[in-house]
């Protein structure tokens, strides 16, 4: 079926929006542009920036971090670039890179996009993307905010969907800050979960379209990407490592 020309343009924008979100100059003016008032976005005033390549706990972690704090934050989220942690680390401002096991996060997302087509029940733009796409995009992504390791601290998956709270501790002892941290009990998961929207967490219902989204990965013919993903995925967490056995060391602030 031929694609409308809103379909096209919507397609090339989101290909020149992943590009510039790699460059802050480039990036933010456009940003503010279309998006004027946007409480997403770092500023000078924001308190903290987590953020990391789409279905990466993005919604969880800033959902646990808002659930523990006593007071309003404000948090920089959700516009999944690498622009935002860079501007964080120029700023001063604690950051949380969250990221994801390359193979995992690139299902998950496919997933979504044959998940939110469902609900929508029509054609939507995110059918046109693919597999190779998003593991082109992982890559940048994270080779782009790698020299930037030092300044921000890095959110393993595995680690923020078991036990968000001592992320945040490692956040407290890098930037001595005295944020409260998240206590990973079921009833506090779940009520981080259900504010969030289909979307977030696991979902039944998006295992199905797994398969599909796998099938897919499978005709691809993307083993030299995953080898190249998976490597720079290892290098995350063994700076993952190297930051918590830096930072026990330290004492923890008081929340």
């Amino acid at each position: 079926m031929k694609k409308s020309i809103y379909q096209e343009f919507y397609i090339l924008e989101r290909k020149i929006r992943f590009k510039l979100s790699l460059h802050p100059a480039f990036f933010y003016p456009l940003f503010f542009l279309k998006n004027a008032n946007s409480e997403f976005a770092v500023t000078r005033e924001t308190d903290i920036v987590i953020e990391g390549f789409p279905r990466s706990a993005n919604s969880f972690s800033v959902g646990a971090f808002q659930f523990s704090q006593a007071s309003s934050t404000s948090v920089a989220n959700h516009l999944h670039a690498v622009a935002q942690i860079i501007r964080a680390t120029r700023f001063g401002i604690p950051a949380i890179l969250l990221i994801r096991s390359p193979v995992s996060a690139v299902l998950s997302l496919r997933s979504l996009n044959f998940q939110t087509v469902e609900k929508r029940g029509s054609y939507h733009p995110a059918l046109d993307a693919n597999v190779k796409t998003y593991l082109v995009q992982w890559i940048r992504f994270y080779s782009r905010v790698k020299p930037f390791h030092n300044d921000y601290i890095i959110g393993v998956f595995d680690e923020v969907t078991s036990d968000f709270g001592t992320v945040v501790d490692r956040v407290n002892r890098r930037f001595s800050t005295s944020f409260e941290l998240f206590e990973h009990t079921f009833s506090n998961v779940r009520a981080v979960h259900e504010a969030q929207g289909y979307h977030a967490g696991p979902s039944s219902q998006r295992q199905d379209f797994k398969q599909r989204a796998k099938q897919e990965l499978e005709a691809a013919n993307c083993e030299a990407l995953i080898a190249e993903a998976n490597a720079l995925y290892q290098e995350f967490v063994e700076l993952a490592h190297q930051q918590t056995l830096a930072l026990s060391q330290q004492n923890p602030q008081s929340p």
